[in-house]
Formats: C-alpha cells, structure tokens, sequence
C-alpha cells in the first residue's frame, strides 16, 4: 500500500458522518493511483466537500471498524485510508 502524501485538515471534516480532526493525515491507497486520491480533482478532495451527513458517492463506503486508520472503499482491494499523524 503505497503512501501518496500529507495532506492538512484545517478545520474539523466530516465525511459520511465521520469526524476527522483539524492536524495532518498520511494518505495511503490500495488498487488506486494516488492522483486519483489526493490532489485538486482526487477522491478525498471531492469528499472533504461534500456535507458531513451526505452519504458517499456510489460505491464508496466508510469501513465501520476497519483495524488501523479510518478506510474508504470502492470494492474489494481498491480505496484509501487517512491516518493522523500530527497537528
């Protein structure tokens, strides 16, 4: 699973009704090129603008008790994860 960088919350976000703190978050992806994720027109982009109860955009889904960081999922083997790793 290879990392695709950091990216800074500003402020709190929440996706599908998840909290993500204001710090720094390491993005890791599996079965997606990281431009897809991150950056400008990436996933998690479209994500941290959408409102915090809309749900994700079909077939993306929250992993509810995924171990480690929070996962987001597109099928089996293809999504990302957010792990914090500062303020």
């Amino acid at each position: 699973m290879p990392a695709c960088g950091i990216i800074e919350l500003e402020d709190l976000e929440i996706i599908a009704g998840q909290e993500f703190q204001p710090g720094q978050y390491l993005i890791h992806s599996f079965g997606l090129r990281c431009n897809d994720v991150i950056g400008e027109a990436g996933i998690f982009n479209q994500f941290l603008g959408m409102t915090g109860d809309e749900p994700l955009p079909e077939p993306w889904i929250f992993l509810e008790g995924a171990l480690g960081a929070p996962k987001f999922a597109a099928g089996p083997g293809i999504g990302f994860r957010i792990q914090r790793i500062g303020d």
